[in-house]
């Protein structure tokens, strides 16, 4: 094309997008309009359900903290409502308050052990360790492949000669403590199974949940609590692995060249796959011990915070959308909603309820602005169709035309002038249900 052409092409072009975007705001504001109405209903729904649950004056001070803190947004003395202020527990600080419990009953003379050196939480503790070093085997395994020279043969079989060692040893002290769980184990092995150091079922207590199976409540009870720790270690492992995961994909995209420095940084990648994945397969074996312990201990509530895992959904980064989400609607995995729950568990959900009491009331809001700016958008739209009618009349007399050419000119105009006056009645029409209130921004005259 020479250059008036192409400039006349990309004129049409141009042109005729336009057009079919302006023909078409109808339908556009319209869904935009139900989207926004079916979410803020949903949204505001949540937090009123939110509000019920929770006591009128802990809302009420939260309403006056988050207004505060949106009246002075560039003062830093005001503490941000949406942060985190209670630290999560871990494994480490249950098992140093199951010891300090120990210690006082023995202090008190109730001592309930049953050996001389394994009290019934170092017997539980130990246990989950164990379970964690199995699956660790069998992830270390599955990463060395099917092609092994004797020398990583000769590691691996090591490791396995440890933990059957480690496995044999716990299994003694269980005689003590669940008696039961032998009982199990010895009609899986009387069937001719006998399963490797890392496919033997340990049979902790969360596994003798059954009627009839006995099991020491008070057995119960240290596991759920180990198990509680445990999921909220593994999901901070899970979301640790993820942000390592994201800053080295970017690292590795800016600066990383050639084939070498490329191999290494994606086996490195690897690894820090390999560790999100092994923590999801924690998390899930704590969920599921919980699952189990939680109607014999008559817990509920939990699985609000400690949900069931899914690989494809839930174990990604903080800025990974979902598969087919866009940008726009991208929303966080619970993964990063999850504040924790441990010894202190008053301050730790409450806590965790006035961040999400916060985001939920701020979801809300944003979607009625939303509802807002729509409404508004639609009344500009038909004001804007209304004046540009006039303004084909107008100009349809401007000119200084005489016959068969003016005709055609005010015919044209006058054409034009009734497309838009029809567009305005199809869009009001349509938007009949959402233009209650007359224009509250839209003040100008457009001239």
């Amino acid at each position: 094309m020479g250059p008036g052409s192409r400039r006349d092409t990309l004129d049409d072009h141009f042109g005729d997008w336009n057009w079919k975007k302006s023909v078409g705001l109808g339908a556009t504001l319209l869904r935009k309009m139900n989207e926004a109405n079916e979410e803020h209903q949903a949204h505001a729904s949540a937090f009123e359900e939110l509000n019920e649950a929770l006591a009128p004056e802990t809302t009420a001070g939260w309403r006056a903290c988050v207004e505060h803190w949106e009246e002075n947004p560039n003062d830093a003395s005001v503490p941000n409502p949406f942060e985190t202020k209670v630290s999560t527990i871990t494994q480490a600080a249950v098992r140093l308050k199951l010891v300090e419990q120990e210690s006082r009953q023995l202090r008190e003379g109730n001592n309930i052990s049953l050996h001389p050196d394994i009290s019934p939480s170092v017997f539980i503790a130990t246990g989950i360790d164990l379970e964690s070093e199995q699956r660790r085997f069998k992830s270390d395994f599955a990463l060395r492949g099917a092609h092994q020279t004797d020398r990583q043969k000769t590691v691996l079989v090591r490791q396995q000669n440890a933990l059957q060692r480690k496995v044999d040893a716990w299994k003694q002290v269980q005689l003590l403590y669940t008696p039961t769980a032998q009982l199990l184990a010895s009609r899986i092995e009387s069937i001719g199974i006998l399963p490797l150091a890392e496919d033997i079922k340990l049979f902790l207590p969360s596994s003798l949940t059954a009627d009839s199976v006995s099991c020491s409540p008070h057995l119960h009870t240290i596991e759920w609590e180990l198990r509680i720790a445990q999921a909220g270690d593994a999901l901070d492992d899970i979301r640790q692995s993820l942000r390592l995961r994201d800053y080295m994909y970017t690292f590795k995209r800016n600066w990383i060249r050639g084939q070498s420095a490329n191999t290494r940084a994606q086996n490195a990648l690897g690894r820090v796959e390999a560790r999100a994945a092994a923590s999801a397969e924690k998390y899930r074996a704590a969920h599921a011990a919980l699952s189990s312990l939680a109607p014999v201990l008559n817990k509920v509530g939990w699985d609000v915070k400690f949900r069931s895992l899914n690989n494809r959904d839930d174990v990604r980064g903080m800025m990974v959308p979902r598969k087919g989400e866009s940008e726009g609607r991208r929303q966080l995995s619970w993964i990063w909603l999850v504040e924790g729950v441990g010894d202190d568990e008053d301050e730790v959900v409450q806590d965790g309820l006035r961040v999400e009491w916060c985001k939920a009331r701020a979801r809300m809001m944003r979607w009625k602005e939303e509802i807002e700016l729509l409404e508004e958008e639609m009344h500009r739209v038909l004001r804007f169709l209304q004046w540009h009618a006039l303004w084909w009349d107008n100009v349809a007399h401007l000119r200084a035309l005489a016959g068969a050419e003016k005709e055609g000119v005010v015919a044209y105009a006058t054409r034009q002038a009734h497309l838009r006056r029809d567009l305005s009645a199809k869009f009001e029409t349509s938007w009949a249900r959402y233009l209650t209130a007359p224009p509250s921004l839209c003040t100008t005259v457009i001239v």
